[in-house]
């Protein structure tokens, strides 16, 4: 009878968990998802996050919760971004939308003959040669319709007189014509930033210069 050899080693065949590389994608994707604050590190947040995603198919590499990470915070990034932009268009567009607003009223009240009133509105160098001629130029051009605001205004301050001047322009569209158009409204330092209804005597505001081409 034969002695059996039991002296062999015994080889587990589970060997742990394997050990796992860096990756660096994931890492460049959190730090840039932790600088979103910042205009282009956002998609560069996401695109790093991706790619260090696909990597992490790899059992060998890891960095999978970092990418995730800096997806999810390029993501909010970004979005933080197009509001903000949105909001600052809106708001361009709103400070524009006034001046069209105060454009129109003066105009309507030319075509409708009514100079003082129309001149109530203005200050210096304004004058009342230059508010008849425009009332000439509309017996030609027709009735006025849509003013529309091209988005954003012009901002001058003069130390000397102590005035804040803002120049809008936009589209002024006529019966017979269309033009471009330019107005300054100018207030006193603090005073109202947007122009009011022109019937309002607190009104700081009076158009300065204007202009159709």
């Amino acid at each position: 009878m034969s002695n059996a050899d039991f002296s062999r080693e015994y080889e587990p065949s589970d060997r742990g968990p394997i050990a796992q590389r860096g990756n660096g994608m994931a890492v460049a994707s959190l730090v840039c998802g932790v600088l979103f604050c910042l205009v282009l590190p956002a998609p560069l947040a996401v695109i790093f996050g991706i790619i260090g995603l696909m990597k992490t198919r790899d059992p060998s590499i890891g960095g999978k919760g970092m990418s995730i990470a800096g997806l999810i915070l390029g993501i909010l990034g970004i979005a933080f971004w197009i509001a903000f932009a949105s909001v600052g268009f809106m708001g361009f567009m709103a400070v524009g939308g006034a001046g069209a607003t105060e454009a129109s009223q003066f105009t309507n009240l030319v075509a409708d003959g009514k100079i003082d009133d129309a001149m109530a509105m203005t200050d210096k160098p304004v004058t009342r040669d230059d508010v008849e001629k425009l009332a000439q130029d509309l017996k030609t051009w027709g009735k006025p319709g849509l003013f529309t605001a091209a988005p954003g205004f012009g901002t001058n301050v003069n130390q000397d007189t102590k005035t804040v001047s803002m120049t809008y322009s936009g589209t002024a569209k006529f019966e017979n014509a269309v033009k471009k158009y330019s107005f300054t409204l100018t207030s006193p330092q603090g005073g109202a930033p947007a122009p009011k209804q022109p019937a309002d005597p607190k009104n700081p505001m009076k158009i300065t210069a204007f202009k159709f081409e």
